[in-house]
């Protein structure tokens, strides 16, 4: 036992609190965060490899047909449209000249 000398008072002990706000956190919550924050984290990099899979799938079959086919099919379906366009012209000068 320690010896105090008689010239220190006595502390008086502390008032009880009825609450207490401490740092001390269970292990189990932080392995719990931190399987938590690795799962997302997996999730992500699948997510990420997945869309660049399937950008990079689009731009293979982009790049495989070469620009002047794909002009010749534009150009075949304007004259398509212009074929019909006439057509209904036609049609509506008939309908004109049957009324009037």
């Amino acid at each position: 036992m320690s010896r105090r000398r008689k010239s220190q008072p006595r502390r008086a002990a502390p008032p009880p609190h009825h609450w207490k706000l401490d740092w001390h956190i269970p292990v189990a919550t932080i392995v719990t965060w931190i399987a938590t924050i690795g799962f997302q984290s997996a999730v992500i990099v699948w997510w990420a490899a997945g869309i660049d899979s399937r950008v990079s799938s689009l731009e293979a079959a982009y790049n495989a047909v070469p620009s002047a086919e794909r002009v010749g099919r534009i150009e075949e379906r304007l004259g398509g449209i212009a074929d019909n366009v006439k057509d209904v012209k036609q049609l509506l000068q008939d309908r004109q000249a049957r009324r009037g």
